[in-house]
């Protein structure tokens, strides 16, 4: 039997001192160069009852 852990990403507390921060980088840097099909796949995996 598989358990179903659901694991988080979890920032460097060194690197990056907030919350904030990291959801600030992720908003200008990662997800503006994001390929459509990725960024509608994050979405409907971010809202998946998993």
């Amino acid at each position: 039997m598989e358990s179903t852990i659901k694991r988080a990403i979890l920032p460097n507390p060194v690197i990056l001192q907030s919350e904030g921060l990291y959801e600030y980088i992720l908003d200008t840097a990662a997800y503006p160069r994001e390929a459509e099909p990725l960024k509608e796949l994050r979405k409907a995996t971010a809202s998946h009852p998993m």
